[in-house]
C-alpha cells in the first residue's frame, strides 16, 4: 500500500512544477488610474497565465477580470480607471493561475 501511495505522489511531481501562483503583486495610483502588476514567470504566456484578478478598494469590490493569456512571460498587468482614488486607500488583489494556485495581497497606496 505504501508503494502505491508513494508512486501516486511521485507521479504528481512533474505537474506540480508547472503550476504556481503569482509570486508578487504591486499596485500604484497614477492620474486617476489603478495600475496593478502581477509577477508570474512562465515559459508560454498563452498556455500558462493569471486568468482571474479580483480587486477591492477599502473593502469594496471594484473589478473582477478574466484573462485568456498573460501580457508576457513575466507579468500580468491590470489597469482600472478609479476616479477619486485616494493615496492612502487599501487595495486588495486576489489572483488565480489557470494551472492552479491563488495569491492575495493587500497594499496600502502611497
Amino acid at each position: 500500500m505504501k508503494k502505491i501511495i508513494a508512486a501516486a505522489l511521485f507521479s504528481m511531481l512533474p505537474s506540480l512544477g508547472f503550476c504556481h501562483p503569482a509570486s508578487s503583486i504591486s499596485a500604484k495610483a497614477e492620474n486617476g488610474r489603478l495600475i496593478i502588476t502581477i509577477e508570474h514567470a512562465v515559459r508560454d504566456a498563452k498556455a500558462h497565465f493569471i486568468d482571474v484578478v479580483k480587486v477591492l478598494i477599502d473593502g469594496k469590490p471594484v473589478a473582477v477580470q478574466n484573462y485568456y493569456e498573460q501580457a508576457d512571460g513575466k507579468v500580468q498587468l491590470a489597469v482600472y480607471a478609479v476616479p477619486g482614488l485616494k493615496k492612502d486607500a487599501v487595495v486588495s488583489v486576489s489572483t488565480h493561475c489557470n494551472r492552479g494556485g491563488d495569491f492575495k495581497k493587500e497594499i496600502k497606496l502611497q
